[in-house]
């Protein structure tokens, strides 16, 4: 492993590119510079370097900056003097809810065939609770029926999970017929 401080020249190239562009080419000319240097292929730019050189905005990075490197295997990490590189960070496995209440893989498999269970009594529980309330209510003949009715009669039965293919195809019907509605009523 190998570290070295540079102060790193970026005027002359962020001139070159357009005021919009600047502080984009004020990184690629630190990056380049760090291969050059450094004999890295890949460069990692730290936080506070790169907050550095973004701080004044787009149009206006700063003229020089004082850098530390270090050159680890595969790669060259970048950081602005005088601030600590950050250490990568060990993630460890993320813990599902039955590691946190304590169960074991049995009880897992026991809590989620009870969950499925207990989600199937429920529909069956509304269904019946529907049909109390509803009662007919008494029209004149000579009047149309709502459309409001017509698909709430659907909805006692019950329904039949759609393919995917099915479910898009009566969304894009549902659209083509907004669509010749809206021209009509144009």
């Amino acid at each position: 492993m190998m570290e070295r401080t540079y102060i790193i020249p970026l005027r002359k190239e962020w001139l070159k590119a357009p005021r919009y562009k600047r502080a984009k080419k004020a990184v690629t000319a630190l990056k380049e510079f760090i291969q050059r240097h450094m004999k890295s292929e890949t460069v990692k730019i730290g936080k506070k370097l790169n907050h550095a050189l973004w701080e004044r905005g787009i149009k206006n990075p700063p003229h020089k900056i004082k850098v530390n490197c270090k050159k680890e295997e595969e790669h060259c990490l970048v950081e602005l003097h005088g601030h600590k590189f950050e250490e990568k960070k060990v993630e460890e496995p993320k813990k599902g809810l039955a590691d946190k209440l304590g169960l074991t893989k049995k009880d897992e498999k026991s809590a989620k065939t009870e969950a499925p269970a207990a989600k199937e009594e429920k529909p069956a529980d509304k269904p019946e609770a529907k049909k109390e309330p509803e009662t007919p209510k008494a029209e004149p003949k000579s009047k149309p029926a709502p459309k409001e009715e017509k698909k709430s009669a659907p909805e006692a039965k019950p329904k039949k999970e759609k393919s995917e293919k099915e479910a898009i195809q009566d969304s894009f019907d549902s659209a083509k017929k907004l669509n010749e509605l809206a021209k009509k009523s144009k």
